[in-house]
């Protein structure tokens, strides 16, 4: 892990020393020469430096950002919140409950009635839950075919 900061940072300083050589290409040395092909060609560098620079900056902090501890926490408690809470499905309307049972009993289906079934399972579940669907539910269905 210590080589790996030791190969970032060194990224963040070159990028700070990119970003200066391209500031001084395009405000110093641009100045210096007369010939606009050598101008065109210091405005390109100085760009390019500058844009290269700036990429190693933005980098390094995406990078330390990611790697911390307090991001990291956050991350894992919105995920938290967002899969595993029961504020989040309850603050869900009644269609979006609806849909989320349908896509835990079938993924998807081209056959009416199973569809039919499907919604009327749902709808069924919603109404035990008292509008609270949690993901433990275990159901036993029996289906029979006449004729």
């Amino acid at each position: 892990m210590d080589n790996k900061k030791n190969f970032f940072t060194t990224f963040l300083f070159l990028g700070i020393i990119a970003v200066l050589v391209g500031t001084i290409l395009q405000l110093y040395i641009y100045n210096l020469i007369d010939n606009k092909l050598f101008q065109f060609i210091i405005t390109i560098l100085g760009s390019a430096s500058i844009t290269v620079g700036m990429g190693m900056i933005i980098g390094y902090i995406m990078d330390m950002t990611k790697n911390s501890d307090e991001y990291i926490n956050y991350i894992q408690e919105r995920l938290q919140d967002t899969i595993i809470s029961r504020k989040f499905i309850s603050d869900l309307s009644e269609e979006s409950k609806h849909k989320i049972i349908e896509y835990c009993l079938v993924k998807k289906s081209t056959h009416n009635l199973l569809t039919e079934y499907v919604n009327y399972k749902s709808e069924k579940m919603s109404k035990l839950c008292d509008g609270h669907l949690r993901g433990s539910i275990d159901y036993t269905t029996i289906a029979r075919k006449k004729d």
